[in-house]
């Protein structure tokens, strides 16, 4: 997850839509179990 994570955080200091995904994927993961 921390690869993961590390990626995210490079995508949010990009732009913000990293931040935009990073809350599209953690919804997904709730509802789908998306490991």
């Amino acid at each position: 997850m921390s690869a993961i994570q590390a990626q995210i955080s490079e995508n949010i200091l990009q732009a913000e839509d990293g931040l935009d995904q990073y809350l599209t994927f953690m919804l997904a993961d709730e509802e789908y179990g998306v490991d």
